[in-house]
């Protein structure tokens, strides 16, 4: 029962480690969990220093097979998922800004699971882009 803490602060300190450490020196895949544990809990915003900036207008949309969509921070009625599908539309947004479509794959088979198995999300740049939602594929 003792070590159970320890291990828990090593986790944490390897987690932070990792999450400080340049992006070449961590592998993908333990950076990627880095940033989700670090950015979820510890992630400071504007919000603690100024008046809140404008929201990012995105919306990443799960398209139902009816044709209707609804957006997937609607999903789950909780301030942690909300902020996560807000992270990740951002994310989603600043990469499609660059011309590139396809999301890393832990970020997509994390979104498929959210999604409930969606093959793929709409990302939708809201007022400030013109032009339709951009299409995001998804992989299990």
């Amino acid at each position: 029962m003792k070590r159970f803490p320890i291990a828990l602060a090593a986790l944490h300190a390897l987690l932070i480690a990792a999450y400080t450490l340049p992006p070449e020196a961590v592998p993908v895949r333990v950076r990627y969990w880095s940033q989700a544990y670090a950015r979820l809990l510890f992630h400071q915003d504007w919000r603690l220093f100024a008046p809140d900036p404008p929201a990012c207008s995105c919306v990443l949309q799960v398209p139902q097979a009816n044709g209707d969509v609804h957006g997937l921070a609607q999903v789950h009625d909780h301030f942690i998922w909300r902020r996560m599908c807000a992270n990740a539309c951002r994310y989603a947004e600043a990469v499609t800004c660059t011309g590139a479509v396809v999301l890393p794959s832990p970020l997509q088979r994390s979104l498929h699971r959210m999604a409930g198995g969606a093959d793929t999300l709409l990302l939708d740049r809201g007022e400030a882009c013109a032009g339709p939602p951009v299409p995001l594929p998804l992989g299990p």
